[in-house]
């Protein structure tokens, strides 16, 4: 008897050691994520955990901090740029279809397209579909994405591609790497001329319904807004503004849907990601096309992200330090950023998805990654570039507030000094005259500043709107304030000198 406790023991004990790790490591988890919302200001996150076939979902949060709906994995998510993986295998699966060729030039589909780039012998011609996959095309996103404009219409991604055809280059197609949207919009469009010649299907959107999300069995990821209201909740999107996180809503449209507006939930991304790790569990013809894209582009050198180097593939960042095994890419909306992480030989991997753009998804994911392992949790990252730019413009626009007060308490006091002291007002000298004019001048190019800027940059209002922090605003009106405040002090001066005191 007491051998068979002591057998039963022996068999047991494993299962109960293990079922004790996994909710230690639940437990890690969940507290890292809510440290993270803190820190990062981050009113919700969702988050997927793939682990040998193992999927763990942690959500902590609201959809609207105005209501008690909490965040769970079924609830819909703007996914950013983890939409440029999904357009890739859209062209992929043309391609298996022979419907194009990835090395196609572009102007093979689209005859009208006609770029042009500063050598006498280039041709159009050079620029191929791979070349818009891997980023490598020449066209940047201040110069060509920035220009074109949100909107809805049926012909969203024609007038897209319109309103950047016949412009330049900013480099020639293979010589290097430069990520920019534009390229995933023009493939977006690429996938609509092409497939819409043989099929009924008539738009991007039916396409990746019908060939790519359904046979995928991905149900939950939606092609617009609209879509995902009636299929279930969709989080309100955050931005920072005054050291916090306010609600933001951007209702981008189909101009921008190939390269960073689909909508998915972590059940859903769940599902694709465990493809993407095992993709020969995927349906046919997805268990060959997607390990083509995970091949990064060694014809360019690496860039450097936050982790290490990467090379590029289609819709994926594969990195050199890691003999190409880690394979990720972060997403960044104005209101939303995500990340998906994995590592194929582990069989380990992470989405995160967060409804503000204050949060560091990349940063929480390779935090969860550890913790998996069996790690320390790294440091947890201050926020992403939208929180430390509110953060640096609202920390200013304090001091610019205090500086303005400090310097209108100044020209009251000059104010009643100089009528105290009977202080009479003087024609300015020529010097004193140049003075003026160049405060005058000032102060209205200041005024200015906000008209031109966008222009400056060549980027519409819209995007200036959508991605530059609220604080910016302040920051230009309080920091205007200042110069006119000294501006005011100066010019009471030269009117009113203190040497020309009545006797």
């Amino acid at each position: 008897m007491l051998i068979a406790t002591f057998s039963l023991c022996l068999f047991i004990l494993p299962s109960v050691t293990n079922v004790f790790a996994a909710n230690t490591q639940i437990n890690d988890i969940d507290t890292l994520i809510s440290r993270t919302m803190q820190r990062q200001n981050v009113p919700g996150v969702s988050v997927a955990v793939l682990n040998e076939g193992e999927v763990t979902f942690h959500s902590q949060g609201y959809v609207c901090l105005e209501n008690s709906i909490k965040i769970k994995e079924d609830t819909f998510f703007y996914i950013a740029s983890l939409t440029k993986a999904f357009t890739a295998l859209g062209i992929q699966w043309l391609d298996f279809e022979k419907k194009l060729s990835i090395d196609d030039p572009v102007s093979f589909h689209i005859p009208w397209i006609n770029f042009s780039y500063r050598a006498s012998d280039f041709s159009v011609d050079e620029l191929t579909i791979r070349h818009l996959l891997n980023h490598t095309s020449g066209l940047g996103d201040f110069t060509h994405s920035a220009t074109i404009p949100f909107q809805y219409r049926s012909d969203a991604l024609y007038q897209s591609v319109q309103a950047i055809n016949s412009t330049r280059l900013r480099r020639r197609p293979g010589v290097g790497f430069e990520y920019a949207s534009i390229n995933y919009i023009l493939l977006g469009f690429l996938i609509q001329e092409v497939y819409s010649k043989t099929y009924e299907e008539k738009s991007y959107e039916e396409f990746m319904l019908s060939r790519i999300l359904h046979p995928l069995g991905l149900y939950n990821t939606k092609m617009s807004r609209q879509a995902a209201l009636d299929s279930g909740v969709l989080v309100q999107g955050y931005r920072p503004s005054w050291f916090r996180s306010r609600p933001y809503s951007v209702y981008v449209n189909n101009s921008h849907t190939p390269t960073g507006f689909m909508i998915s939930n972590a059940m859903d991304l769940s599902k694709w990601l465990e493809f993407h790790i095992n993709p020969q569990n995927a349906p046919k013809p997805f268990d060959i096309l997607i390990p083509k894209s995970h091949v990064p582009d060694t014809t360019v050198p690496a860039v450097e992200i936050d982790t290490g180097f990467y090379y590029y593939g289609f819709g994926w960042h594969i990195s050199q330090n890691d003999d190409f095994d880690r394979v990720r890419h972060a997403g960044f909306l104005s209101n939303f950023v995500s990340e998906a992480l994995f590592y194929q030989e582990e069989e380990l991997g992470v989405i995160v998805l967060m409804n503000s753009s204050s949060g560091y998804a990349g940063n929480l994911a390779d935090n969860i990654i550890a913790i998996t392992r069996g790690e320390e949790a790294g440091h947890i990252a201050f926020g992403f570039m939208m929180k430390n730019m509110d953060t640096i413009f609202s920390a200013i626009s304090l001091f610019s507030i205090g500086v303005v007060l400090g310097l209108l308490v100044i020209f009251v006091l000059e104010v009643i000094k100089n009528k105290k002291n009977k202080i009479i007002y003087k024609n300015p000298s020529i010097r004193g005259r140049i003075f003026i004019g160049f405060i005058v001048t000032s102060i209205v190019l200041l005024t200015l500043i906000p008209a031109v800027f966008p222009f400056a940059l060549n980027i519409t209002w819209a995007t200036a709107v959508m991605w530059i922090p609220h604080s910016a605003y302040t920051l230009y009106v309080f920091s205007t304030l200042v110069f006119l405040s000294v501006g005011l002090i100066i010019l009471l001066r030269i009117l009113y000198p203190r040497k020309n005191k009545k006797k």
